[in-house]
């Protein structure tokens, strides 16, 4: 049971990632900059706070979903062994 909360904890991290990202975008004034200048990004003042938040956001949330992933896969359950 512990290793599926584990499980769902890391795909929930993914999914709370692209919520994140959606969050950060909108404070940071990474939309607007979308609607008026097109979707690509350059890295002026800006923009810069914003993309290096919404990377340094990513990194995190795809370490959290690595260390629940083994976290899930080395527990000493007997009851399932792998």
């Amino acid at each position: 049971m512990k290793r599926t909360g584990l499980l769902f904890g890391a795909v929930m991290s993914i999914a709370l990632m692209g919520v994140s990202l959606e969050v950060i975008a909108e404070n940071m004034g990474l939309n607007e900059w979308a609607r008026n200048h097109g979707p690509l990004f350059v890295l002026k003042e800006f923009t810069g706070p914003g993309v290096m938040a919404r990377f340094l956001s990513i990194i995190f949330f795809i370490g959290l979903c690595m260390f629940l992933m083994y976290r899930s896969f080395t527990l000493d359950d007997d009851e399932f062994p792998i």
